[in-house]
């Protein structure tokens, strides 16, 4: 798997050294802390599974070939340009195929990751990602208008609901990046959009949640944090507890100058959390910096309702 470059400071440290010096806030634009780089996903065992062609002028050799070319497809096997190269091909044979455009989707989006990543030593390669994300969500996008018609046949309803279900996720992902890290800002809404019709179509709560959480990261790391706010209080309001919504939420409000509301849901944070989180210190040492450097009130810390109550004393 390509490691991906990792950036040294996390979110919450860089939001803490923002935080220590007020005059920071009130001054230019209030860029939110970076998500770490992106990573290239594994491509499932058997990914979307190239159908064999039906065109019987097409040949058995293009059909030896075809085999050929999925191989590029494995985990091991990082040649994403000769994969794309033999996808491009397919899917000019056979249009109407989508897990061939499917394919080429994700290899365009995990090439793109690459470069991307990449960037950060040699610029060059920036522009190569962002032709990389965009010709992912093209293609995609032809693949989910030619699933879109199964879903009215009984026969295929359930099967190509998980397949549009895939298809959105990859759009989502490489609209996503397109708007958070390559800051192109007319892919910020159809991010938003696909991720929201992801977390519709998603089989679980858990991966709903996940879903729904992509949709306001791509706000928050878009720089539309008012936006960010509004996504992650929807998600709370549905999910209480969800630490990964809390703890942006927190950073969201100060992103906004909205210091107080910061402490109170820092503090609803660190009332949740488990010791074990590994953002708890630092939620504590952002939390203390909030109250003294903007004379803020201490928010009160709300009961651990995990816990079981004391019983009541009785009466001598």
């Amino acid at each position: 798997m390509v490691k991906p470059k990792k950036l040294a400071v996390s979110g919450i440290v860089i939001c803490a050294f923002l935080l220590i010096s007020q005059s920071a806030w009130g001054q230019g634009r209030r860029t939110p802390p970076y998500p770490p780089n992106p990573t290239v996903p594994r491509l499932p065992p058997d990914p979307f599974r190239v159908p064999k062609p039906h065109d019987s002028t097409v040949g058995s050799a293009h059909e030896s070939a075809r085999e050929e070319e999925s191989k590029e497809l494995l985990p091991e096997n990082r040649d994403y340009t000769s994969a794309i190269n033999a996808y491009n091909k397919a899917a000019k044979l056979e249009p109407d195929q989508h897990a061939i455009l499917a394919n080429l989707a994700q290899l365009l989006y995990n090439r793109g990751v690459t470069y991307y990543n990449e960037s950060t030593k040699d610029a060059s390669k920036r522009d190569p990602a962002k032709q990389d994300f965009n010709d992912s969500v093209t293609a995609i996008g032809k693949a989910i208008a030619l699933v879109e018609p199964q879903l009215s046949d009984p026969t295929k309803a359930a099967q190509a609901k998980k397949q549009k279900a895939q298809y959105i996720k990859i759009k989502a992902d490489a609209e996503g990046l397109l708007a958070k890290r390559l800051f192109v800002p007319e892919m910020i809404e159809p991010a938003v959009q696909d991720y929201r019709a992801a977390a519709e179509l998603a089989e679980t709560p858990a991966d709903k949640i996940k879903f729904q959480l992509a949709a306001a990261e791509v706000y928050f790391y878009s720089g539309k944090a008012k936006e960010a706010v509004a996504a992650y209080t929807a998600i709370i309001e549905a999910n209480p507890d969800n630490l990964d919504a809390i703890y942006k939420l927190g950073l969201a409000y100060a992103s906004v100058a909205k210091f107080q509301e910061s402490a109170n849901t820092f503090q609803k944070f660190l009332d949740k959390a488990p010791e074990s989180d590994g953002r708890v210190l630092e939620v504590k040492a952002v939390l203390k910096d909030l109250i003294v450097g903007n004379n803020l009130q201490p928010p009160k810390s709300e009961p651990d309702r995990r816990r079981p109550a004391a019983p009541a004393k009785k009466k001598p």
